[in-house]
Formats: C-alpha cells, sequence, structure tokens
C-alpha cells in the first residue's frame, strides 16, 4: 500500500500545500503552486492530520518570528539607550528617550500608578486619624500633648 494511502498519512501534494500554506500562500496561491484544485486545498484542510502539522508549524513559526522581534526589541532599546546617554544629543532628545524606555518597560504606568496609591494611602490615614473629630480640637490637644499652650498668641509671637 503506498504511503499517501494509509490512514493518518499525509500525501506528498498535501506536505506541499502545508508547505505553501505555512509560508503565508493564499488557498488559490497554494491550489495553484500545487496543481490542484482549491476544493482539494479545502478539503484536506479539514483532516485531522493536516490540521495538526499545520497548526504545529505556525505555532513554530510563530516563535520564531517572536525570537526575531526580540532580537530586534533588544538592539532598538541600545539605540534609545545610547541617545539617552549621549551628552552630545538634546536634553529634550535625551529626556524623550529615557520616557521611551520607560514606557515600553510599563514604568512609568506603575510608578505613576504608585504615586497615585501613596497618595491615597495617606488621604486614608489622614481621614482614619481625624474621622469625626474636629481638627481644631485635635490641634490642640497635639499642642497640649507637646506641653505647649493651645490659646497662646500665633507662632510669630513666640520667641
Amino acid at each position: 500500500m503506498p504511503p499517501a494511502a494509509k490512514e493518518g498519512a499525509l500525501s506528498i501534494k498535501e506536505h506541499e500545500a502545508l508547505r505553501a500554506l505555512i509560508d503565508g500562500l493564499t488557498i488559490q496561491e497554494t491550489a495553484e503552486t500545487v496543481g490542484v484544485a482549491e476544493t482539494t486545498i479545502y478539503r484536506w484542510s479539514l483532516k485531522p492530520e493536516f490540521q495538526a502539522v499545520l497548526r504545529e508549524a505556525r505555532i513554530a513559526n510563530g516563535e520564531v518570528v517572536r525570537g526575531r522581534l526580540m532580537r530586534f526589541a533588544h538592539e532598538a532599546l541600545t539605540v534609545i539607550g545610547n541617545i539617552m546617554n549621549d551628552k552630545d544629543v538634546a536634553p529634550q532628545t535625551r529626556l524623550k528617550a529615557a520616557s521611551e524606555i520607560m514606557d515600553r518597560a510599563g514604568l512609568s504606568a506603575d510608578l505613576a500608578r504608585a504615586e497615585l496609591e501613596r497618595r491615597q494611602e495617606a488621604e486614608d490615614s489622614f481621614q482614619e486619624t481625624f474621622h469625626g473629630t474636629d481638627l481644631n480640637k485635635a490641634n490642640a490637644d497635639q499642642l497640649v500633648a507637646l506641653g505647649e499652650d493651645p490659646d497662646e498668641d500665633a507662632p510669630e509671637a513666640r520667641h
């Protein structure tokens, strides 16, 4: 029995079609390249083994593309870093380069978020401390605790 006739085996033409599809050709272009009708490509694409090979190849190609993109990202970061550190570059350009690095790293958003959280915590702490109290009375109590007279004149009158 020829290999293509075995259940689960793919024919040479099916492998050619897979290669064309993996390379990004359309169904029509793949059919023309392989020398079969478009309906044949559609029929082959319904076979689980054809789908599995195509899916695995696309995943592998995606990993290759991501790897290349990461390499370029490292190179781009080096270029931006060089601009940022170049004392002969205008300060505005250096600042823009630094901002780009922060933005790309997600640090700008993280720093802004941290500052907002810090301010909210300070506000919450303030509210907890003085919730339901008269601020003037609280200030007077603090002055008494420090050994000062809350009814004494303004600070500039003190010596």
